[in-house]
């Protein structure tokens, strides 16, 4: 057996051999600089580089390619199939998209059918970025065989990054629905990326608010999800100032749920601060319970020391769930501090329901002492497994 210094002797050889594979397969290239490229290719493929090292090279030789070299290319990529890296299809796939995208979405190089997909998706948005009017001939046509959402996000995708607005047109007049939503997504993150925090902030203020099917509302969704994730203080400020507005419904919930996986307690206590209403009290119960899936531990102890009792209210149906099955008496006597009847009752059903399910005898002997109507006894006992109260927004 070998002993630990021995062993990391022979650690640190492997790892300085590998280092200096990559740089040996570079002087190899370099020395075959007047091969052809499919020789090159080839090469390149069998070195399996690192994936970001292999993009850039891969990149270089796809670009002195010629589409004359289509078929040979074919044939390399193929006898690589084993060990190909998405990145080398995506490359490829959108090297021949630029010269001939029909033919390249309809001949999947994907060694096989795990890459189909991907292959399509990869073709379809290289097409809608240099000519998305007939790529979206194609998508409209189902050329493209993936799932709808797949081929619609590549084909919204492409066609941003080509800059013709139509794209923004054809988004909002897709029917209302998730996949809409998806587009919206794709839109929101593009426009941040390309165009800055700042520009994409005035660029959704200035959408029509008589856009077909509440696409400005969506849209302001959409991008408050997007902005959250990228600047979460230019996102909550953006998302207080039309909280109350027309297009301010669900801006407080979306900042709230995506800040709570990274700083619970930092974006509750903004929730807390925040002037009562429906929206603050939504993202309160949103957040709340986004926290403790989260970080069970950490929220529920936050949430049970606030004194802050009418900031907490919306959260309370949440906490007295997430206590339930350790405590179901402290979650019982919780729910009692819910000042809105039916959000009690709710909470009350949820708590009863996980706690006949975690200790049927208990919770069966608590239920024929307490004195509950027949009618709130019924949902109980209805579905006894655990649920999750919403509060309600009537």
């Amino acid at each position: 057996m070998m002993s630990k210094h021995e062993a990391w002797c022979c650690a640190l050889l492997i790892f300085v051999l590998s280092c200096g594979h990559d740089e040996d397969v570079a002087f190899k290239l370099g020395e075959n600089a007047r091969a052809p490229v499919g020789d090159r290719v080839e090469q390149l493929l069998s070195a399996r580089l690192n994936p970001t090292r292999q993009a850039g090279e891969l990149g270089a030789l796809l670009d002195e390619a010629r589409s004359e070299d289509l078929d040979d290319l074919k044939s390399r990529f193929e006898a690589a199939s084993a060990y190909l890296h998405p990145s080398d299809l995506e490359q490829f796939a959108s090297w021949w998209a630029g010269f001939d995208p029909g033919q390249a979405i309809e001949n999947p190089q994907t060694a096989g059918t795990s890459h189909l997909d991907f292959w399509q998706v990869q073709v379809l948005r290289a097409w809608a970025s240099r000519d998305p009017h007939a790529a979206h001939e194609a998508w409209s046509t189902e050329l493209c065989s993936a799932s709808d959402d797949l081929c619609l996000m590549a084909l919204v995708a492409g066609w941003y990054e080509s800059g013709d607005q139509g794209v923004w047109a054809f988004v909002e007049g897709l029917s209302a629905g998730v996949s809409r939503q998806r587009a919206m997504d794709i839109l929101a993150a593009s426009l941040i990326a390309k165009r800055g925090v700042d520009e994409a902030l005035r660029f959704a203020e200035a959408i029509d608010p008589k856009s077909a099917r509440r696409f400005k509302l969506q849209f302001f969704r959409r991008l408050a999800t997007a902005l959250a994730l990228r600047d979460v203080d230019k996102a909550r400020i953006w998302a207080e100032k039309h909280a109350d507005g027309p297009f301010g419904d669900g801006l407080l919930r979306r900042v709230a749920v995506r800040w709570v996986a990274r700083n619970g307690a930092t974006a509750v206590q903004w929730l807390f601060s925040l002037p009562a209403g429906p929206q603050r009290d939504d993202a309160v119960q949103a957040g709340s319970r986004r926290w403790i899936r989260s970080d069970r531990a950490t929220a529920v102890e936050w949430l049970s020391q606030s004194t802050d009792e009418e900031a907490l209210q919306p959260a309370l149906g949440v906490l007295a769930v997430a206590r339930a099955r350790e405590d179901p008496m402290a979650s019982l006597e919780l729910v009692q501090k819910i000042t809105v009847e039916q959000d009690r009752e709710n909470a009350t059903v949820a708590v009863l329901r996980i706690w006949l399910s975690a200790a049927p005898k208990d919770a069966n002997a608590w239920l024929e002492q307490a004195n509950l109507d027949e009618r709130l006894l019924t949902r109980i006992r209805a579905n006894p497994s655990p649920a999750h109260p919403r509060r309600s927004r009537g």
